[in-house]
């Protein structure tokens, strides 16, 4: 539950908001950046971003220590 409410403050402080919690492991997040509605959804371990690829670049390094190791 920590790690889910970390990832939602990261992407707070980028300028997303929260548009709703569905419930308490399921978030979705917006904002608008150059004429492009980027949304995040955060549901349990799981986040999809749609969004501009320097965005997502940008996203990359913060994001990376909730990933889990690949084998």
């Amino acid at each position: 539950m920590q790690s889910f409410n970390d990832v939602v403050e990261l992407f707070k402080t980028r300028g997303f908001a929260i548009q709703e919690f569905v419930d308490d492991l399921m978030c979705v997040l917006s904002r608008e950046k150059e004429g492009l509605n980027e949304a995040v959804k955060i549901k349990q371990n799981l986040v999809q971003i749609q969004a501009w690829k320097s965005t997502i670049t940008e996203l990359c390094s913060d994001l990376s220590k909730y990933c889990k190791d690949i084998v």
